[in-house]
């Protein structure tokens, strides 16, 4: 009986990483392995120096974007920096993602890590902390349906506004009726520097 062996195409995984995370993966990123090709997509150097002020610009950009980097099987990125940004009026961070956005539309079988809109939500602590909080409600509302829920405990939280809010909070430490351990955060992340408020999570109330 004669075999053959069939030489399949790499899995071709487009990677948009901070330039920090790029460093600590590159022997990784750099070899092919297991069936995987990684491809370094360089966004900054693909957004139009003159941002995406018009949709003329916007679909350039993708095309060249997708002349120089595709075609690709899936797209692994860590574009919550620019989201946060984005949302802070920087103009060119809005573009990056906007020229991504509009790549994986024009490119639907292309598989992205993660989809943009869970990453979306993930950037605002505060909506990520009641959006769990709403499932954990909807979990213990649904007793009767025990073996079909996964049940889960979210921490408390809450959101520091202002000074005074802050030294409420440290007042109700000192006091014993915020217990520790305490860990507080931006609400932004990425530690945003104009981002307003300070999300704390805490065990116990």
């Amino acid at each position: 009986m004669a075999t053959t062996t069939s030489s399949a195409e790499p899995l071709v995984v487009g990677v948009i990483f901070p330039a920090k995370k790029i460093a600590r993966l590159q022997e990784v990123l750099d070899v092919e392995a297991d069936g995987v090709r990684f491809v370094l997509i360089d966004l900054e150097a693909a957004t139009p120096a003159g941002g995406c002020a018009t949709d003329a610009e916007l679909q350039a950009a993708v095309e060249g974007f997708a002349a120089r980097y595709g075609p690709l099987d899936a797209l692994l990125h860590k574009l919550a920096h620019d989201m946060v940004f984005a949302g802070l009026g920087d103009e060119r961070a809005a573009c990056r993602v906007r020229l991504v956005q509009e790549f994986v539309r024009r490119h639907p079988s292309v598989r992205v890590v993660d989809p943009i809109d869970s990453v979306r939500l993930l950037t605002d602590r505060h909506a990520a902390c009641r959006m769990l909080q709403t499932l954990q409600q909807q979990a213990d509302e649904e007793e009767d349906d025990a073996e079909q829920v996964q049940r889960f405990k979210g921490p408390n939280f809450r959101v520091v506004e202002s000074p005074q809010q802050f030294q409420t909070l440290l007042a109700e430490l000192d006091a014993g009726r915020t217990r520790l351990p305490l860990i507080c955060k931006s609400v932004e992340a990425c530690g945003a520097l104009a981002a307003v408020g300070v999300n704390a999570g805490r065990s116990g109330s």
